[in-house]
C-alpha cells in the first residue's frame, strides 16, 4: 500500500522510477507465529530500472543538449542575415548600385547624397553585425562561466549521494533506498546535460562522472573546476583535487589537468606559421556547444567579417579619377582607438597586399596550410576590429564629394570581387546553423525514442497503480474480516469454555 501510493505521488516527479514491495510467506516472516506461520513480511522493494537503456538516455542527453543549447545560443542569426533590412550584401548591393548611378551625373546633389547614404548604411550594417556577435560571444561566455559553477556544486551533491549508497548497503540492508539511487541519476543525466562527458554506474550502485577521462566524481571524492572564469579566455579552465599539493608550501591544491588547450606549437607549413587547432575535453552537452561558439562559429564569422572589411575599405578608397592618379575622398575607414592621428583610418596595413577577401580568410585561420601570422594580426586584431568600421563621408545636403564618374564607375566595378566572400559569409552562417537544425532533430527522435522505452520499463501506470490501490483495499478489507471473525471464534470459544 506504501509502495503504491510512492509510485502515485512519484509519477509528476522527474527521474523518478517506479518500485515494487518484495514480500515474502514463510515460517520467517517476522509476524509469521501469530498465524501458523502463514503470514508475510516485506524483504526489499524491486526498482524497475535497465541499466543499458538509462546509460543510453544519459549519452543520447549529452548530445540532445549539445546541439538544442548551440540552436538557442545563434537563434535567429541566420535569418537576419537575410533579412534584407539587416543584410551586409544587400547594403553592399545598393552602394555598388548608387555608385553605378552617380557615374551618370557626378554633380548631382540628390546622387550623391544617396552614395553617401549608401555608405553609412554599409558602414553601420557591417558595424552592427559585428556588434551582435561580440554581444553573442561575451553572452556564451557568462553562460559557460554558469554551466561551470552548477557543475561545481552538482559534484560535490553527487559525492555525497555515493556515501549515502555505500552506507545503505551494510550487511542487514540488501540495497540503498530507491529516492537515493534516483537521485544518484538525476545528478549523473544533469552533469552529461552540463559537460557531457562520461557516467560510470558500478557495481555497489556508486557513480563516477569523467570529463576528458578525467574524473569529476569518483565514489565520495568531489574535485572542482577551477579558473570559471571564461570572460578573457577559454583555455583556461582546470580540474582541480580538494587534496593539497605536497610539492608546494603555500597550500595549492592538486591540478588534475586541462580541459582545453590552445592548440600545439606553431610550426612551419609551406613557409608559414602553422598552428594545430584547439582540443577541448567539453565535447557535449551545454559547456561543449559554449565551447564550439566561442572557438569555432564566432571565430570564423568575425575573421570573415573583418576580411570583407578591411578589403572593401582599402578597394574602394584606393580608386582614381580620370586621369589617373588623383584620389578620392576616403569613403571608408577604423575609428581610431588611439588619441593619435586622426579619428578615422583610411589607410589600411599594407601587409594586406593586393590579397582577396576571400583569401585573407584563409591566410588569417591558424587552422590553415596557408596561415600567415602577420596578416592573421591584422585581420583578427583589435585595431581593425570591423565593429569600428564607419563611413568616412557626411550624409547631409552639405556633403562634398572628391569624384569623377571615371572613379565612380571603378567603384561599382568591384561589386563582383565581393559576391565570393559574401557568399561564404552567408553560406557559412546558414549551412552550419541548418546542419545543426538536422542533428537536434535526429537527437530529439532518437531521445523521444528511449525516453518512450524508459517509460515503458520505469514509469508509473496510473491506471495500473490505482487498480493496485483497489486491490489493495479489498484485501485489507478481507483481512480485516478474518481478524473479526476469529475475535468473534474465540470470544464464542472462550466464552463456552467459561460457561463449562
Amino acid at each position: 500500500m506504501t509502495v503504491t501510493s510512492q509510485n502515485v505521488a512519484g509519477s509528476s516527479v522527474d527521474g523518478f522510477t517506479r518500485r515494487q514491495s518484495n514480500s515474502i510467506i514463510s515460517t520467517r516472516a517476522l509476524n509469521s507465529w501469530s498465524f501458523g506461520n502463514t503470514a508475510f513480511s516485506v524483504e526489499g522493494f524491486t526498482r524497475y530500472t535497465d541499466r543499458l537503456l538509462d546509460a543510453q538516455l544519459r549519452e543520447q542527453k549529452s548530445k540532445s543538449s549539445f546541439t538544442a543549447s548551440l540552436l538557442q545560443t545563434v537563434n535567429g542569426l541566420d535569418t537576419s542575415m537575410m533579412d534584407p533590412s539587416s543584410s551586409i550584401a544587400e547594403a553592399m548591393s545598393s552602394f555598388f548600385n548608387a555608385a553605378g548611378t552617380l557615374a551618370s551625373n557626378t554633380s548631382s546633389t540628390t546622387n550623391i547624397q544617396d552614395f553617401a547614404a549608401k555608405a553609412t548604411q554599409v558602414a553601420t550594417r557591417i558595424s552592427t553585425f559585428t556588434d551582435t556577435i561580440n554581444q553573442l560571444g561575451a553572452s556564451t561566455r557568462a553562460n559557460l562561466t554558469a554551466i561551470l559553477d552548477e557543475a561545481n556544486a552538482v559534484a560535490p551533491a553527487l559525492a555525497r549521494i555515493n556515501l549515502d549508497i555505500l552506507s545503505g548497503s551494510v550487511p542487514g540492508n540488501a540495497t540503498p533506498a530507491a529516492d537515493v539511487l534516483d537521485e544518484r541519476d538525476r545528478l549523473l543525466t544533469r552533469l552529461q546535460d552540463l559537460l557531457g562527458g562520461k557516467s560510470i554506474i558500478h557495481t555497489d550502485g556508486t557513480a563516477t562522472f569523467q570529463i576528458g577521462g578525467m574524473a569529476l566524481v569518483d565514489g565520495s571524492v568531489a574535485n572542482h573546476f577551477v579558473n570559471t572564469d571564461v570572460s578573457a579566455s577559454v583555455f583556461n579552465v582546470q580540474l582541480q583535487s580538494e587534496n593539497i599539493d605536497p610539492k608546494y608550501s603555500d597550500g595549492r591544491k592538486v591540478n588534475i589537468g586541462f580541459l582545453s588547450t590552445e592548440g600545439a606549437s606553431l610550426t612551419t607549413v609551406n613557409g608559414n606559421p602553422y598552428q594545430a587547432a584547439a582540443k577541448t575535453a567539453f565535447t557535449g552537452g551545454q559547456a561543449g556547444a559554449a565551447f564550439t561558439i566561442l572557438t569555432d562559429f564566432i571565430p570564423k564569422i568575425q575573421r570573415q567579417v573583418s576580411s570583407i572589411a578591411l578589403v572593401f575599405a582599402r578597394d574602394v578608397n584606393a580608386v582614381k579619377q580620370k586621369d589617373g592618379t588623383t584620389g578620392i575622398t576616403s569613403i571608408f575607414g577604423f575609428k581610431n582607438t588611439t588619441t593619435n592621428g586622426p579619428s578615422v583610418i583610411t589607410t589600411t596595413p599594407a601587409v594586406l597586399g593586393s590579397y582577396t577577401a576571400t583569401q585573407l580568410m584563409d591566410m588569417s585561420d591558424e587552422k590553415s596550410a596557408n596561415y600567415n601570422a602577420a596578416i592573421a594580426a591584422v585581420v583578427n586584431g583589435a585595431d581593425w576590429d570591423p565593429a569600428l568600421f564607419v563611413s568616412n563621408i557626411n550624409f547631409g545636403s552639405n556633403t562634398v564629394l572628391s569624384i569623377d564618374s571615371t572613379a565612380a564607375n571603378a567603384i561599382e566595378s568591384t561589386r563582383n570581387s565581393f559576391s565570393t566572400p559574401l557568399s561564404l559569409l552567408t553560406n557559412n552562417v546558414a549551412s552550419t546553423i541548418s546542419s545543426w537544425k538536422a542533428q537536434d532533430k535526429a537527437n530529439i527522435s532518437v531521445a523521444t525514442q528511449l525516453q518512450n522505452r524508459k517509460e515503458s520499463v520505469s514509469g508509473v501506470n496510473l491506471d495500473e497503480e490505482a487498480a493496485n490501490l483497489v486491490k489493495f483495499q479489498q484485501l485489507y478489507g478481507a483481512a480485516s474480516k478474518v481478524m473479526q471473525t476469529a475475535n468473534q471464534m474465540f470470544a464464542t470459544l472462550l466464552s463456552a469454555m467459561n460457561a463449562a
